[in-house]
């Protein structure tokens, strides 16, 4: 059985101490955890992506095992998983001991969601550009503190982006790459005037930047060396770029999937319907039933019955689309979809199955005389009282017979018992000895102490 990511995780954790899972355990905790407790505990492992360390969700542990809070080790916590928990409840911070040991990213990251700690913080002197912008990108005002000569230009994009009123202290202009400037005019425009990289900018960056801001187009001179998934991630957000584009037969599936969800009207220059994955034609047909005359005719049979009911809702033209076996599938659920239904896709075995659920469709069907033995056993199982409808001749098979009678032995009446083979009358007077009566040859030798038969 496969772990999962947490469980990975939760032994990385221990390592990280060099400690048992046991020892770990009693060194986070007071007392004997509970298999629930331990459990909730590996799922609440962490790794921090931007320090590679793991570290505990104590807030996700103690919502999930409030217990645990009396019986923490506070002194346990390390700094990861102080600034974990204190970003998210502040009210523990009495409880915090490693004050003095967060770095720069710890403080930027919990001054950035409680700034109300700055006073308990000695270490802004030590902060890199990469925390300042951090942390002033959510906490503006502690910019009376930020040593701006430590941004790179990195840094100074990262912070422009959300705070673009600090671009007066900025002097790396010059040092931003070109998918620095790429990010930045996504969010912030108006620094287009800076920006000395337009000549780098590569087909990718230009879909990605044209996306957000297509008042650039006039900037653009590779629209020559875009690629299909270039094209399809710009036409995503900015269809008016169409007329542009010569690489419609290079999109793939995933590319077309992206594009016509959330513009349709591209369909027609779709010619790779046939390629789409099942999940990704249902997905796109439920959000655009307009779409249902393009795709392969052998999908429609994988539609469920609430798939096809969420489809009609939306587009009755759907309805030309189901075959027997889907109506007889989506009227068992929802009978009020019967005036749209066309009966004569209905073959025997569909009625078999539609009538042994949903009878009141009875006075519908008038293929009664075509049911084979089998559509009729099926029916007849569940539904007796069309007994009277059945061409009882046609159920001239032992083990049919037997299988109907088993479960409706009231229907015996109408039966060529004569086919039932010896075999079939002993399962059948196991279950129902009543029906000894209708083998007079059977009830005849049992009574002279033939018990073999049965």
């Amino acid at each position: 059985m496969s772990r999962s990511l947490h469980e990975d995780w939760w032994d990385s954790f221990c390592q990280q101490y060099d400690k048992t899972e046991d020892e770990m355990k009693s060194f986070l905790f007071k007392g004997e955890l509970s298999k629930k407790e331990f459990e909730t505990l590996v799922d609440c492992s962490i790794q921090d992506f931007i320090t590679w360390g793991y570290f505990i969700d104590y807030w996700k542990l103690f919502s999930s095992c409030p217990r645990l809070i009396e019986c923490c080790n506070w002194t346990r916590l390390d700094e990861l998983s102080w600034v974990d928990l204190l970003s998210q409840k502040p009210e523990f911070a009495e409880k915090c001991d490693k004050w003095d040991e967060f770095d720069g990213y710890d403080w930027s990251t919990l001054l950035g969601n409680q700034p109300q700690f700055a006073d308990r913080c000695t270490k802004f002197d030590k902060f890199d550009g990469e925390d300042w912008s951090r942390l002033l990108r959510k906490q503006p005002q502690f910019e009376d503190k930020c040593n701006w000569r430590k941004f790179k230009g990195g840094h100074w994009r990262w912070l422009l982006e959300e705070q673009p009123q600090f671009a007066d202290k900025c002097d790396k202009w010059n040092k931003f790459n070109k998918e620095d400037w790429s990010y930045l005019l996504r969010a912030q425009p108006q620094f287009a005037n800076k920006c000395n990289k337009w000549d780098e900018f590569r087909s990718n960056i230009w879909g990605y930047l044209l996306g957000k801001q297509p008042q650039f187009a006039d900037k653009c001179d590779k629209w020559d060396e875009f690629e299909g998934g270039d094209w399809a991630a710009l036409l995503y957000s900015q269809p008016q770029f169409a007329d542009k584009c010569d690489k419609w037969n290079e999109f793939n599936p995933i590319n077309w999937y992206c594009l016509l969800d959330n513009q349709p009207q591209f369909a027609d220059k779709c010619n790779k319907w046939s390629r789409f994955g099942f999940d990704s034609l249902k997905f796109l047909l439920l959000r655009h039933p307009q779409f249902f005359d393009k795709y392969p005719s052998e999908i429609w049979r994988h539609f469920s019955a609430v798939d096809y009911k969420r489809l009609l809702v939306k587009n009755n033209k759907i309805a030309e689309k189901l075959d027997g076996k889907n109506w007889s599938q989506l009227l068992c659920k929802y009978p009020q979809f019967e005036e749209i239904c066309d009966w004569g896709k209905l073959d025997t075995s569909n009625w078999a199955s539609l009538l042994r659920r949903c009878p009141d469709f009875a006075e519908k069907c008038d293929k009664y005389d075509d049911f084979s033995a089998t559509d009729w056993k099926n029916l007849l199982s569940e539904q007796p009282q069309f007994a009277d409808k059945c061409a009882w001749h046609k159920i001239n098979r032992n083990t049919i017979l037997v299988d109907l009678l088993m479960k409706q032995p009231q229907l015996i009446k109408y039966c060529n018992t004569s086919i039932i083979t010896e075999k079939g009358k002993a399962k059948l007077l196991a279950k129902h000895p009543d029906l000894a009566k209708y083998f007079p040859e059977t009830e005849k030798q049992a009574k002279n102490n033939q018990p073999e038969l049965f």
